[in-house]
Order: C-alpha cells, then structure tokens, then sequence
C-alpha cells in the first residue's frame, strides 16, 4: 500500500544516480535551487507529501495506489530492462516509448511550470481586461463593421432571441445598427463591468494551484494506460548511449528534448514538430536517447549544463564534484525561458492589438517614395505679371522643396493661383473625359482658398492644386506675417493630398480615377467625398499658423456643420414627405452628412498634430455634438481615422477606405434615414415615419425598439 510521501520521480530511477550502490542508505547527491548541494535518502527528493492522490478514507483505490502497482509490477521491470544494455545497444522502441511517456508527464517539474505559466497568463488577463481598447478588439470593436470576431461573439447571440426573428428582411441593416450601438456604448458598459471581471480573475488566480493539479493528475492517469506522446515517440529510433565523461545528472523534467539546431527544453514543453531527438538519463553512466532522424547529430559534451537549465527546482547527481557544482545556479534558467516566451506568445496573440498605436506622430511615410526629381508648372490664372510670378514662384520652390524631403511629391502637375477662383475650377483640363469638374465650397459655409484635384497626365495620376490669389499675395508677404503663416498651411496641405495620390497609386495600382463602386458604395461614396483623407492633410498644415486660432476655426467649423445639419436635414425630410423625390432628399442629406464628416476630420487631424484635445474648455462643441447624441460617435472616428493612418501606404485592399463609408451610415441614421447594401449590391433605403414626430434625432434605442418603416 502507498504512503503520503510520494514520489514523482520514482525510486527505481533514482537509484541510478546513487553515490554508492553497494550501501544500503541508497543516498544521491541533491542540487536544488537556493542551497548549496546536500546528501540525502531517496525519500528527501523527487517525493511530496500526497502529490498523486489524499489518503482514502473509504478504502477505495487511490491514484497513488494504481501508480505504485504499474512501478512494481511493469515500469520498474521496463527501466532495469534498458539499464543491462550495453553502450551502442539498440533499445526496443516500444519500451522507451513508454518509459519516457510517463515518466516525464508524472514529474513535479511538469506542474510547477505550468502553475507559474497559467499564473502568468491569468495576470496578463488582469491588464488586460482593464484595457478598453483591448477588450474592445477582443470582442470585435475595432473595425468600422462587423466582422468575423463580432459576429460569433455578440450577433449570433442576439439573433438567437425569438424577438428579433422578424428583422431577418433588414439583417443587413440590424448588424450595423446593433454593432454601432455597441461601439458607442461599450466604454460605459465596460467601466461598469471590469471590476467584475478583475473579481472573476483574482478568483481563478487563487484556485490555480488547485486547477493545475487536478490537470495534471488526469494526464498522469491518462499515461498509466497510454503514455504521452506514445505515437511518437514509438516511432524514433532509440539507443543506448555513454553520458558526458564526469557522469549524467537527473533533471526534475526526467527527460529533454532537442531540436534541429540542438538547443534543449524540457520535452512536455516542445512541440512534437520540434523535436529531432530525446535524452532521459538512466544512471550516471548512460543514458537512453531518441531520434526521429537516425542522422541526427548529437554533441553530448555540454549536456550536463542544459540539463541543469531545463531543471525548474533540482537535478541528482552521483556524487558532489566541482564538475556539477557551477552548474547549481543555473537551474530553472532554460525552463522559466521558454515558459515566459510561451506565455508572452499567448498574451500577444490573445491581448494585444496589431493596428498602430494612436499617436499624435505624424504618419510614417515610405523613404523610397520621396526619392527622385520632377518637375511642375506655376502659373497665375487671370492676374498679375511676370514679376509677381517670379515672386510666388521663388517661395512656392522653397515650400516644395522642403515638403518634398518628407513627402512624395512626384505627383505634382503644377500650381495655379486665381482670382476667379470657381472659374479656375471649372475650366480645368482634368485629361479624362466624363470626370466632372471640381467645385468650391457653398457660401454658407465659408470661403474655400484650395483644392487639388485630380488630373491625368500621360497616362499617369497626378494633382493640379487650385488656389485662390490671395494665398499667393500673403506667401510674399514677411516671414512673420500672419497671413502668410495661414497660406503656407494651406499649401502644405495640397501638397500632402498629392503625396496621398503617390501613396494610394503606388500601395493600390489602378484604383484611382479608375475604381468601380457598387450602386450602395457609390451612394455613400457622396457622404465622404474624401473626408478621412482630410485628417492627413490637416496634419501635415498643422504648426503654420496660429495654433489657437486655426483650432478655434476648426471647431467652429464642425459646430456650424453640425447645427446646419440637425436643422436642414430634418427640414428636407420632413419635405421629402411632400415631395417624394428620394434622390433629392439623399442628396442633400448626404452633402450635409459630408460636411460633418469633413469639418470633424479636419479638427481631429489638426489637434493630434499639435497635441490638443478636439473639445472646448467652454463646451460648445460638446453641446452640438450630444445635441445630435454624436459624442461617442466623434470619439470613435478620431480613433477609425488614426488606425487607418497608422497603415498609411501599407494598405492591402481599397475596402479600407470604403470602410469610412459606414460613418456615413451612421451619421444619416442619425437624420432618420437608414440605408444599408442590398446582396445585389443596391441600396436598401427606409426612412421611417415615427421620426418626423421626434424633437430630436432618434437615439439607437428608438432605431432599435421601432424598425418599422414607412
């Protein structure tokens, strides 16, 4: 019958590395980490007081029982069988196999690390789930539209509810309704619920110990009748070898493995894949190995200190020789490496997001796109002389010219100021027929100095950039002058938008001018107009001009924008139920959705390059934007428009820029007007008329509880 003190190593295999064989105390020398090394009885090591199983009370059997009747009557037989082989000998596979199998799953080695491993992982959660933007990605949260993550994780749980059965016709349009929701929602859900959550954690980091050996004692009576790894290691060829000259020590892991470059970790802790050979010590003498390669070079000479390294507690030896002596403070060192790289592995690939940090940087632009020259023309349109040109022309080389170092500018066709700014516009030789003209902003929202659309020359895209005369007579003006700083902004930003045609052109070949939309996209495509690509250039504008004074302009742009748009918009629909012309009403609410999308770029795009926040201290602009229920929303697009130049060239798909489309549809859902893609890729439009009947624009919950249309 077993006793308490239980032996993980067995003593069978211990007596293999007795110091002297013929003495009836059966004493090893023990090294273990944090003391020096000790002379003890085969009951002092390898053993813990009920590791395999807790007395029984009712006389049932135990594991411990089970486990001493396999040593005594087969794996004790199997180890003497191995141990009369001579050096060289081949060892039957089978019984290595088995041998190995078990011995190394049952070792205290085996627990240990994987206690310290799951605590480790356990703690990584901690951080991790104090993280919102981690745990937003972790459930899907970081896309502009559900994917995969979110739709196994949330969608399918809320389709299974019989009450939301009848939206299957507009399932479309429910995915993004429902995904937006809790996009915007999740920070204050998530606020409540991490305490929990760290409760939850703190729960499993206190029952660890308990779980892991409750695991591992299931693969310890699992081996009894197949040991791990059985398959396997069957199928290598196995024989008898000398150990290194001062004689083998016994690592807590029993056995190693050893791969291709012949670097070794505990076997348990290789993947199969890994391994070309195994060594598991016998005696001090030989020692038993296995290659899944019979070619496999082994150098045995330094395999003492790897042994030592693979240990997570202690190693055995013989005797007590300065051979093994240096090797005691190396113990756990291999061990508690490759566990820290396993953890670290899972914690990256389950925690950690791979999108760009937000950052207030500007984004990264590939060093090979700026290289080269080219050339472009400077002409003013309808104003002038020769000598004002000459004038312009010497400030616009020296702006060029220094923009041109950080960004690519071989796109550049030329440069035309013009009094009769729209005219300009109007008559400009685009080289592609069919393309409309550009035009300038509307009255009502300001004054437009600039543009740089888009042109074809010789087969290749470029930007003509259309200024009004007034941004050349202040480049001219002194260094100091405001209205210059404010100009040179305002050039600088034309010229990033042509840096992103070089971009765009050089990442995705044959999009630009040149893309085919579906009907849905193509709609949606008029409520952006461009808008992300707008934080970009306001970026590189940022620092010309009067910091303060430009972010006020900024925000009070998006205030005018948003007040014009919560008012005009619900007018035009309420117009619309007059009229019925839809394409009308969606014209104008995509125009207006358009400037909002814009104005909120373009401060975005400003404050993250001076490093300020988009809000007012005096909270006009927090008012507009709750008065439309928008702050979550603005939040979120500052951080879609970040994530999206953070991969700034190194796009894979012109999808990524569509994807701004579904801001579209957020913000016209806030107008009342729900638009979602048909599967022929049309445009599914409702405009329900519970909303004409509301003061304000619906929040999601009216979306939500009302999906009835008209």
């Amino acid at each position: 019958m077993s006793g308490r003190n239980q032996h993980h190593i067995p003593r069978f295999l211990l007596r293999g590395f007795l110091i002297d064989p013929a003495s009836s105390s059966e004493q090893v020398c023990a090294y273990r980490k944090g003391r020096p090394p000790y002379i003890t009885g085969l009951g002092g090591v390898g053993a813990q007081r009920d590791f395999n199983s807790r007395p029984s009370t009712d006389g049932a059997i135990t594991l411990d029982d089970k486990i001493t009747d396999y040593e005594s009557y087969r794996l004790s037989g199997l180890v003497r069988q191995l141990r009369r082989l001579g050096i060289g000998s081949a060892a039957d596979a089978a019984v290595a196999a088995e041998v190995v199998g078990h011995l190394a799953v049952r070792t205290a080695h085996m627990r240990s690390v994987f206690q310290v491993g799951m605590t480790n992982l356990i703690a990584a959660a901690g951080s991790a789930v104090s993280d919102l933007e981690t745990v937003s990605r972790l459930i899907g949260l970081d896309a502009m539209s559900p994917n995969e993550t979110f739709r196994e994780k949330i969608l399918e749980h809320f389709y299974a509810d019989p009450m939301f059965s009848h939206l299957a016709p507009a399932k479309e349009l429910m995915d993004q309704l429902v995904f937006w929701f809790a996009r915007e929602n999740f920070g204050s859900v998530f606020e409540a619920q991490a305490p929990e959550l760290q409760g939850v954690l703190t729960q499993m980091l206190a029952s660890t110990k308990d779980t892991v050996r409750t695991g591992h004692l299931r693969a310890v009576e699992t081996s009894l009748d197949k040991p791990l790894r059985h398959d396997e290691l069957i199928s290598y060829g196995w024989v008898i070898e000398a150990a290194p000259e001062e004689g083998s020590i016994l690592p807590d892991c029993v056995a190693v493995g050893i791969n291709p470059a012949g670097e070794i970790q505990p076997l348990l802790m290789m993947a199969s894949r890994e391994v070309s050979a195994v060594v598991m010590p016998l005696s001090g003498d030989r020692l038993l190995v296995g290659r899944s390669d019979a070619d496999f070079q082994l150098n045995l000479s330094s395999l003492n200190g790897q042994l030592a390294q693979c240990s997570h507690d202690f190693f055995v030896a013989a005797d007590q020789q300065p051979a093994f002596e240096h090797l005691h403070a190396q113990i756990g060192s291999r061990s508690t490496a490759v566990l820290d790289e396993a953890v670290e592995a899972v914690r990256v690939d389950i925690f950690e997001t791979p999108a760009a940090e937000a950052s207030a940087d500007r984004p990264h632009i590939d060093p090979a796109l700026t290289e080269g020259s080219f050339s472009y023309d400077l002409r003013l349109f309808d104003f002038g002389d020769e000598d004002l040109v000459q004038q312009v022309n010497a400030v616009v080389q020296a702006v060029v010219s220094a923009v041109g170092r950080a960004l690519p500018l071989v796109r550049l066709d030329g440069i035309t100021f013009a009094d009769d700014y729209p005219a300009a516009l109007a008559e400009l030789d685009r080289g592609l027929p069919g393309v409309s003209q550009p035009t300038t902003v509307a009255a009502e929202f300001g004054i437009g100095y600039a543009q740089a659309p888009l042109v074809v020359r010789e087969g290749l895209v470029k930007n003509r950039i259309i200024c009004r005369s007034g941004i050349a007579a202040a480049l001219i003006q002194p260094k100091d002058d405001e209205n210059r700083r404010f100009a040179l902004s305002i050039l600088v930003q034309q010229l990033a938008e042509t840096a992103l045609t070089a971009m765009v052109d050089t990442a995705l070949p044959e999009v630009l001018l040149r893309r085919r939309m579906e009907p849905h996209e193509a709609m949606l495509a008029l409520g952006l107009r461009g808008a992300h690509e707008t934080y970009f250039t306001a970026m590189w504008g940022a620092g010309f001009a009067d910091d303060q004074a430009l972010t006020e302009a900024c925000r009070d742009g998006l205030v005018t924008a948003l007040d014009y748009a919560g008012r005009e918009v619900v007018r035009e629909r309420l117009a619309y139920r007059e009229h019925g012309d839809l394409d009308r009403f969606l014209d104008f609410a995509l125009s207006a959705v358009q400037r909002v999308l814009g104005a909120a770029a373009r401060l975005h795009g400003h404050c993250d390059a001076i490093g300020v926040s988009a809000l007012d201290e005096d909270g006009e602009l927090r008012r507009a934007l709750e008065a439309l229920q928008l702050g979550a929303w603005f939040d979120l697009f500052r951080n879609d428009l970040q994530s999206f130049w953070g991969r700034a060239g190194r796009w894979e798909s012109y999808d990524e820029f569509l994807a701004f489309h579904r801001h579209v549809e957020r913000l016209l859902w806030q107008f009342g007007v729900f638009a979602c893609r048909t599967p022929d890729g049309g445009s599914w439009i409702e405009i329900p008329l519970v909303v004409d009947g509301l003061e304000t624009p619906p929040q999601f919950e009216g979306s939500l509880a009302d999906p009835q249309g008209s």
